[in-house]
Order: structure tokens, then C-alpha cells, then sequence
């Protein structure tokens, strides 16, 4: 299951949480603050979803999976 990042609007954490793809497309799911328990969160990308941390890792862009190079 992915794991995606959020910003709560009220107190301004930070934090992840785990949900299905369908979950965050449908927006079923309100993700509330651990923090302040605020329900007023929006997304935010994480470089370490984009980013592979291992360089000999391969896969991500240009970490060689993608043929970029």
C-alpha cells in the first residue's frame, strides 16, 4: 500500500499516512492530523517517493530504470 505525505492547515505538521490508491483518488477518507486531530489536511509530494535513497538501487527516474540515460 502506498504511503503518502500530508500538511495539516491548522498547526502546519507534517505527516504520513498509509491508504490504498482508491482511498486517496476518492477522497473517501478524511486523513486527520496526529497532531491537533484537524481534518483540514491537503497533500504534499515527498522526495523520498520520487527519489531512490540507495544510488545502486535501480528504478527511478535516472536511476537507470527508466532508460533516461
Amino acid at each position: 500500500m502506498p504511503i503518502y505525505s500530508y500538511k495539516c492547515n491548522q498547526c502546519e505538521h507534517k505527516f504520513d499516512v498509509q491508504a490504498s490508491i482508491e482511498e486517496k483518488e476518492k477522497g473517501s477518507v478524511k486523513f486527520s492530523c496526529p497532531e491537533c486531530k484537524s481534518v483540514d489536511t491537503k497533500h504534499v509530494f515527498s522526495l523520498s517517493a520520487i527519489f531512490s535513497k540507495d544510488k545502486n538501487e535501480k528504478g527511478g527516474c535516472c536511476g537507470g530504470g527508466c532508460g533516461c540515460r
